[in-house]
């Protein structure tokens, strides 16, 4: 899922903190709306030719650490 604000767009990228950006952006007050499905690849959002054009950012973890928390998190 992408989360569109006024001049970007935040890919949430799972087990990356992203609720917590989510959350953090939305309680600024920063008019913001949802595209895609949840936890889709950034290839997979359907994103107008306007939202194409917005920079765009994301978090990642290191594969290992990303590996653990996506394993104890299933467990």
């Amino acid at each position: 899922m992408a989360l569109v604000l006024p001049h970007s767009i935040f890919f949430h990228v799972g087990r990356t903190a992203g609720h917590y950006v989510r959350k953090t952006i939305r309680e600024m007050g920063i008019p913001t709306y949802d595209v895609g499905a949840f936890h889709d690849w950034p290839s997979n959002i359907p994103l107008s030719e306007e939202e194409q054009k917005k920079l765009f950012f994301c978090f990642v973890r290191h594969p290992l650490a990303w590996l653990k928390s996506f394993w104890c998190y299933e467990l």
